[in-house]
């Protein structure tokens, strides 16, 4: 039951980060980018130690803010900025379902 718990756990965080990185992908602010690394730090830091996972947090957040920073100054070229943070967001979606996958094995 506590393996269920937190792998419900994950999947909400999990839909979280997918709705601020869409927000960030529409057009960004620096408070979506806070919001963003509140998540992935909660995220990381809200269970056991998982490589994989801080890393892709951190590619994920490093591509967020490329997006922020450079909407904000109207940098180019904003399409691979967006494919890279797409991307980034996908490899952490991977990380945290095989998380969830193998704690709600675990029951």
């Amino acid at each position: 039951m506590v393996g269920t718990a937190v792998a419900e756990g994950i999947e909400t965080r999990q839909e979280a980060i997918q709705a601020v990185v869409s927000r960030i992908e529409r057009g960004s602010t620096e408070v979506d980018l806070h919001d963003l690394q509140t998540l992935l730090v909660n995220v990381t830091g809200g269970s056991r130690r998982d490589p994989g996972i801080e890393m892709a947090a951190d590619d994920l957040f490093a591509a967020a803010a490329a997006v922020v920073i450079d909407r904000n100054s109207n940098s180019q070229p904003m399409a691979r900025k967006l494919r890279l943070l797409r991307d980034a967001g996908f490899r952490l979606q991977h990380r945290l379902a095989g998380a969830a996958e193998r704690t709600g094995q675990r029951q």
